[in-house]
């Protein structure tokens, strides 16, 4: 097998991940203000799984490089970078600027990433699974909010057909493309996070303490009531 590395496009995994985009604000809530941050919807691990099995791929097969190609305008690489990089990292000569810039553009497609307290509840944080949200969502970003949970199914399923298996079946690598096609103009007309906003989130107040300093507290994402269930304060 070929060697991988980052030269070739691969993302290793890193302790510290790369900056947000610096166009990214974050919004001012609370006095002293409460800390935020970028939560990913569909999991950063999943996104760069997917990358590597197609980057490490792609020479070697052209279903993967059409799909790589796919999942890199997802990304929002232009055409003809698209094409400069492949070439780059079919050679193993991608410098180091753009593999920063690949990074990036995997760890923070603005249409994965929403806003948040930074100090969610171990309860509510779903780890390795998707992100789900409901509550103070507009329609377009429900509308968002549903492609991204078919992107994460074939996301999964990709990974777990071409993780640790030594003779891959060509035909997920044209699973995930077509996949990725049916969420890319959606997702593509997405040009930023979801920020943050109070009607998505709730703050934990402990057991008989009042007026707790919202910077201090502890945050979960708003559920939307079942159907028949009587509405409560928030």
């Amino acid at each position: 097998m070929r060697s991988f590395t980052p030269a070739h496009g691969e993302l290793p995994v890193k302790k510290n991940r790369s900056y947000a985009p610096s166009a990214w604000t974050r919004t001012k809530f609370g006095k002293p203000e409460v800390p935020m941050t970028w939560h990913h919807v569909i999991p950063h691990a999943a996104m760069r799984a997917c990358w590597n099995a197609l980057a490490s791929h792609q020479a070697e097969s052209p279903r993967a490089k059409v799909a790589l190609q796919i999942y890199m305008r997802l990304l929002g690489f232009p055409h003809g970078e698209t094409k400069t990089l492949i070439k780059e990292m079919e050679a193993g000569s991608l410098p180091v600027e753009s593999q920063d810039r690949i990074e990036a553009a995997v760890t923070y497609p603005p249409w994965n990433i929403v806003e948040g307290p930074h100090n969610r509840a171990k309860d509510d944080d779903p780890g390795s699974r998707f992100d789900i949200y409901a509550a103070g969502l507009t329609a377009i970003e429900l509308a968002r909010h549903e492609k991204l949970k078919v992107l994460d199914v074939a996301l999964r399923t990709f990974n777990d057909a071409t993780q640790s298996v030594e003779k891959i079946d060509e035909r997920v690598f044209d699973a995930v493309a077509h996949q990725m096609t049916l969420v890319e103009r959606t997702l593509k007309s997405c040009t930023k996070p979801i920020e943050f906003r109070e009607t998505m989130w709730r703050m934990i107040e402990p057991p008989g303490q009042f007026n707790i300093i919202p910077a201090a507290a502890q945050w979960r994402k708003k559920r939307l009531p079942k159907p028949g269930t009587p509405m409560q304060r928030t």
